[in-house]
């Protein structure tokens, strides 16, 4: 059995990366994972100090350098494309994930071993925010025709979604949520939360790919959308958790350019999968 896990580093390694591969290597049998990394604009600075973090783990790691920021999903492609050409095959368990989550748990690849790589292709894991929510599942159901249409008009207008920002705040903070009491039992789920997700081997066999036409915001619904395309399952697997830094990647890009790329990747969405 083996696992790779694709990360994607932005800047200083030190501050979320590093954290990541320290928490992989305390995994029992971390023999069996290969690291890679696209560093995205990557500057000699960047570049000397995840040659550091490597050069200080018995982990098999490979950095993959990106003169520009390719953002999250299209830079984890890349590099998953290069480590397949490397290797001539997919592994058993690929993880793709942020470099601002850590595992609490060691036992990871004994767990992963006993999973049907079949009968659950997909799974999400149980992520904990730092602040002690639960942000899986994702989507427990595919989105209703109200969300939707909240989500047409929040990318309607730059301004109308500061407003609904402001709203859904306000919202979240006098109104008690069910974010806290989600689901505790592995169940099969429309989508997963893109901070993490696993592709078994069988997800590649069945024709399954990475969609990368987009920036940002756009992983969850995309990799939802290719499982229904190949008639398979997504799978929340509690078993497994991963403590989320959140926001860590994204709070160093302004709130306009974080909105204008997520109503591109909202546009591609709602053109991609209904033709």
């Amino acid at each position: 059995m083996n696992l790779w896990v694709i990360t994607v580093n932005f800047g200083d390694p030190n501050k979320s990366t590093k954290v990541l591969i320290d928490s992989l290597s305390l995994c029992n049998k971390a023999d069996l994972i290969k690291v890679g990394i696209a560093d995205n604009s990557s500057t000699h600075e960047s570049s000397n100090q995840l040659k550091e973090i490597k050069n200080q783990k018995k982990l098999d790691i490979k950095i993959f350098q990106n003169e520009k920021n390719l953002y999250y999903w299209p830079a984890a492609k890349k590099v998953l494309h290069k480590l397949k050409n490397i290797n001539n095959s997919y592994p058993d368990w690929l993880m793709i994930c942020n470099n601002d989550i850590t595992f609490t748990d060691s036992d990871l690849l004994n767990k992963l071993i006993k999973i049907n790589k079949k009968k659950y292709p997909i799974i999400g894991p149980d992520i904990i925010s730092s602040s002690g929510k639960k942000i899986n599942p994702f989507l427990i159901d595919s989105p209703s025709f109200l969300k939707n249409l909240y989500w047409k008009i929040y990318y309607s207008s730059y301004v109308l979604s500061i407003f609904l920002s402001i709203i859904n705040k306000l919202w979240k903070k006098f109104f008690i949520r069910l974010d806290g009491k989600k689901e505790e039992k592995m169940k099969q789920v429309y989508a997963v939360h893109g901070a993490a997700i696993f592709f078994s081997s069988y997800f590649f066999e069945r024709g399954g790919w990475l969609d990368d036409n987009f920036e940002l915001f756009g992983e969850e619904m995309t990799v939802a959308k290719i499982a229904q395309t190949l008639d398979i399952p997504i799978t929340y697997f509690p078993e497994i958790k991963i403590l989320h830094h959140e926001h860590t990647n994204t709070k160093n890009i302004d709130r306009k350019t974080i909105y204008k790329k997520g109503k591109k990747s909202f546009q591609y969405l709602q053109t991609a999968f209904n033709k």
